[in-house]
């Protein structure tokens, strides 16, 4: 049972979903859905609106990937039905036209939601947060969204080629409702399973325009919520944070600050699960390769890493739910000496 004044539980399917041997992120009949005539077009509608509110605002071809990643369709064909759907978005006053910072070009431009756009999604999702709905994005806002739009993107693809990885993504706002707490709000939640392991993950986009004093207190919030403890009933083990920065130099840096806020806040036993890339490196080797920095050595790790994640707590043996089970369930923990 939830605490009162907790959030509600999420009642929206993950963003992202990725069954092991799958060579697509949706059930097997949503490609026919996105591939068929007009007259149902509304699959196509209803999905771009959840995209668009899961990650704040997405570039055209970052959408065309959502969309249509296996369709069989030539890429001209994946532009015009992608543009279609975004036309008759615009023409309802549910999206709205937006300047991606840093590149002038117009294939920088994306799409976000406009206030009626989140007004209609928020109806049809107790738990979206109403702190989204706003007439336009920042600047901020918007290059943030498109970098985590592009890490989603490079998980999905990494698990895809893989074929025995399945993944389930969460939005910020269903992270929240499956923890019961706000102490600390990521930018995105990663459910991952390969060969028996299944590993967590909180998920944060730096963009590299905060202090680190900034990152350091996203560390003392997230040393918060553990110690608090009511993540437990949702997760049983303490999740990995995976941050996705600009460059090596700064995930190695991000990586020693992690380490020691954590430790001078009381979350020792948690210090470690701080780890920390750079977007480079992920489209490079990939989110399961050995890229992930660590401490204050900047030691490089992996998410599938039993013998580090034995002692840290963050993979369990349990398969992940089936479409349309309970995905909160508590997991039996693997670590040696049988405590949390």
């Amino acid at each position: 049972m939830k605490p009162s004044g907790a959030p509600p539980t999420a009642v929206t399917k993950p963003l992202l979903r990725v069954t092991q041997g799958s060579s697509s992120d949706g059930p097997e009949h949503a490609s026919r859905d996105l591939n068929t005539p007009s007259r149902v077009s509304s699959l196509r509608v209803e999905r771009t609106l959840r995209l668009l509110a899961g990650f704040g605002a997405l570039r055209r071809d970052q959408l065309e990937s959502f969309l249509l990643s296996d369709a069989t369709l030539t890429s001209g064909s994946r532009r015009v039905v992608t543009h279609r759907t975004l036309g008759e978005l615009r023409e309802r006053g549910l999206i709205q036209e937006v300047a991606l910072p840093g590149r002038p070009s117009r294939a920088s431009r994306g799409y976000a939601l406009t206030e009626a756009g989140h007004r209609l999604y928020a109806a049809r999702d107790a738990a979206y947060p109403r702190r989204r709905i706003r007439p336009a994005p920042s600047v901020v806002l918007l290059d943030h969204a498109a970098a985590l739009a592009e890490i989603a993107i490079a998980f999905r693809d990494a698990a895809l080629a893989a074929r025995d990885i399945g993944l389930l993504w969460e939005s910020d706002w269903e992270a929240v409702a499956r923890i019961g707490s706000t102490a600390a709000i990521p930018d995105a939640f990663v459910t991952l399973e390969r060969g028996g392991w299944l590993a967590r993950a909180f998920v944060e986009a730096d963009r590299s325009t905060e202090w680190y004093s900034a990152f350091g207190n996203k560390v003392r919030r997230y040393v918060e919520l553990y110690r608090a403890e009511e993540w437990r009933a949702a997760l049983a083990t303490w999740p990995l944070v995976l941050t996705v920065t600009t460059s090596d130099a700064h995930a190695r840096s991000l990586a020693r600050v992690a380490e020691r806020v954590a430790r001078a806040e009381g979350g020792t036993r948690i210090a470690r699960a701080f780890r920390c890339t750079s977007l480079d490196e992920l489209h490079r080797r990939g989110p399961f390769g050995t890229i992930w920095r660590v401490g204050a050595s900047g030691e490089a790790t992996a998410i599938f890493d039993p013998k580090s994640a034995g002692r840290l707590g963050t993979l369990a043996s349990a398969p992940l739910p089936a479409e349309g089970e309970q995905q909160c369930a508590p997991l039996q923990l693997i670590q040696p000496n049988g405590s949390r």
